[in-house]
């Protein structure tokens, strides 16, 4: 709620588009699945950005919400489909997406920059 209010203070200053990026799924980095409390992470997850998305809800017209969770909900479950190129032989797809525990590697960090400059390329 805190961030939905500091985007709504941009709009309050003439600010015309503003990209907001939700929190990505904890519950499926290295550290949430290793920790055995993926449920509660993503339930967090979930929680924080549900919150985010209705405390912007009025300001549709100038803020873009760039849906990290989903987004990286994909490549988790599907990556082959959204980064073949940057896997060397012999590596497991999932490895690839996290750089530590709860980073995301350059290619990962690269791969959303793609996703959310699409979104907003085709919304303004």
């Amino acid at each position: 709620t805190a961030l939905g209010a500091q985007v709504q203070r941009l709009v309050n200053a003439g600010a015309k588009h503003v990209m907001v990026v939700g929190v990505y799924p904890l519950g499926l980095s290295p550290m949430g699945i290793s920790s055995g409390q993926s449920t509660n992470f993503t339930n967090i997850t979930l929680a924080f950005n549900n919150a985010l998305k209705l405390s912007m809800v009025k300001l549709g017209e100038n803020v873009l919400y760039v849906d990290a969770a989903q987004y990286y909900g994909n490549v988790y479950y599907t990556p082959t489909t959204l980064q073949p190129a940057t896997i060397r032989p012999g590596y497991d797809y999932n490895t690839l997406v996290y750089a530590s525990g709860v980073y995301f590697t350059p290619t990962s960090h690269r791969l959303l920059g793609n996703y959310a400059y699409n979104q907003v390329k085709s919304r303004w």
